[in-house]
């Protein structure tokens, strides 16, 4: 049973140590037989082996400063119960008796290795930081365009004519760049930035060098990419797309048993098998998360990279092979996975094959897994295991929503069956409308359907306003739709209608699609 003023130490693979935290609350569960929830101090502390609970007598929380935050500890409240590789070490009088507000999951020294970061940039340039980011009116010019001086994120495709990149040294809170294109100006940049630690690039060039710079975290289209040459302390790297030259060769020369993908994410976006094939490097990978996957060979993942600690796989929904091929990796620590399928109840691995797993999600998945895997992991959740087995699907249920954007609806808290039913009638309407569109749109001569343009545009007004009043009278009825629900929907009405404004664009029909999402955003009440 854990108790407040428990010392628990965590291993920190990005830093190669040992972290603490201090459990500073128990708090009683809501319902009978849950768990209950924990208030978790980060510490300020690490070392290279576990301590004796008599070596931490003087220890106190870690005052977090980077970036935006002012000299807080990092205080949350989280689920318990406390994860099996959090390694017990003692108990010490409570350090913070003032319970917190903030709710997180289980982070471990992520917020510890940012600290450490932030403290190697230049005084210079963390004290300009500070000072801009309390300067809430404060406007400056970059590229002719007036913008605020405390922002964070500039993208220069809004920037069009901006020659010299040093005027964005007048954006002191600048830890963001997005950027259409990579160029010798940009690489240059970088280099002079200790504060910048993301970088987005809408294409690439045949070799980008990220090396000398301060970036931690990377997103690229590979498409005109051959060789990607990683900067020491990458985190996080994002690739979309598929190199025209076949391969992309990934470089990544860290610290001292940090390279190669050792400490680092590589998110895949697409899913396709062909971007595993196409990236060579990154044999030490610790994390792999595959999105918006249509299939996927576990073994193949394995025999790439062997070493991974942490998997995630989200398909579209997506189908996996050879699901048991995952107790080929010793080390596996978290996997999650939504809207997969494809395998039995026996494909997946038993519980002595992945001893070091401390998360298992699986939302979305076929029924007969679901109950096996639930009941197989069961005993793990009393040694500590984080396990959720949710949204367990019918053959049935896959055919009928395997293009249904709001399939997740279906078993989610708060939406009932008969709300989902109607939402997933509401899409197919509206889906069916923009095929029908499509077609009649298509058929006609090229001058006729010009002709037609507002009759074109005034449909898609129509039928997109049927689909947001559906979910207004829903929301009003049954309060349903908050942020992540209003994004879906959104999302789900783009790719109602994505082919029917691809065909008016190949039609050279003029349709001003900006004014439309307008006109439809204003008729939403959610």
């Amino acid at each position: 049973m854990t108790k407040a003023g428990s010392i628990y130490c965590v291993w920190e693979p990005k830093l190669g140590l040992h972290t603490a935290v201090q459990i500073t609350h128990v708090l009683q569960p809501e319902k009978k037989g849950k768990e209950p929830n924990v208030a978790v101090l980060l510490l300020d502390w690490t070392g290279s082996e576990l301590p004796a609970i008599e070596e931490l007598q003087s220890i106190k929380p870690l005052i977090i400063n980077f970036y935006f935050w002012n000299d807080r500890y990092d205080h949350y409240i989280t689920d318990g119960p406390v994860p099996s590789n959090y390694i017990y070490i003692g108990e010490l009088p409570v350090l913070e008796e003032n319970k917190p507000n903030s709710f997180s999951g289980w982070h471990g020294g992520s917020r510890l290795i940012k600290q450490l970061l932030w403290n190697r940039i230049p005084e210079d340039n963390r004290n300009a930081f500070k000072a801009a980011s309390k300067r809430y009116d404060a406007r400056v010019v970059i590229g002719e365009k007036e913008i605020n001086a405390r922002s964070n994120s500039l993208d220069l495709a809004d920037y069009p004519n901006l020659a010299d990149y040093t005027e964005l040294d007048k954006l002191p809170c600048l830890t963001t760049l997005v950027a259409p294109d990579w160029n010798d100006g940009i690489a240059a940049y970088l280099r002079t930035q200790p504060l910048l630690y993301k970088i987005e690039l809408g294409q690439g060039a045949d070799t980008i060098d990220l090396t000398c710079t301060a970036i931690t975290e990377v997103a690229l289209n590979i498409e005109h990419t051959s060789k990607l040459i990683l900067p020491e302390n990458v985190e996080s790297l994002r690739l979309s797309g598929l190199p025209a030259s076949g391969t992309l060769t990934i470089r990544h020369e860290g610290r001292k048993g940090f390279c190669n993908g050792k400490g680092m994410t590589l998110r895949l976006e697409g899913g396709r098998p062909e971007m595993l094939q196409a990236i060579s490097g990154l044999d030490e990978l610790d994390s792999l998360e595959l999105y918006n996957v249509s299939e996927a060979d576990a073994g193949e993942i394995v025999s790439r990279f062997p070493a991974l600690t942490s998997l995630q796989l989200w398909g579209k929904p997506g189908y996996i092979r050879n699901l048991e091929r995952l107790s080929d990796l010793p080390k596996l620590e978290v996997l999650t996975t939504k809207d997969m399928f494809g395998f039995q109840s026996e494909d997946f691995p038993k519980p002595e094959q992945l001893p070091k797993l401390y998360m298992l999600w699986m939302t979305s998945l076929p029924e007969d897994a679901a109950k096996s895997i639930k009941q197989a992991y069961k005993n793990r959740v009393k040694q500590g295991l984080d396990l959720s087995i949710k949204q367990p699907r019918k053959p049935e249920w896959l055919a009928d929503n395997l293009d249904n954007p709001l399939r997740s609806w279906d078993g989610r808290e708060g939406i009932s069956p008969a709300l989902f039913k109607k939402a997933a009638s509401l899409y197919r309407q509206l889906s069916a409308q923009a095929r029908a569109l499509t077609a009649a749109s298509t058929k006609t001569s090229p001058s006729a359907t010009n002709a037609s343009a507002e009759g074109i545009r005034q449909s898609l007004e129509t039928m997109l306003g049927e689909y947001v009043e559906g979910f207004n009278k829903l929301d009003r009825r049954h309060e349903f739709i908050y942020t992540e629900e209003r994004e879906e929907i959104m999302g789900a009405a783009q790719k109602a209608v994505k082919d029917t404004f691809d065909a008016l664009k190949s039609a050279s029909v003029n349709i001003d699609e900006h004014a439309i999402w307008e006109h439809v955003d204003g008729l939403r009440d959610f």
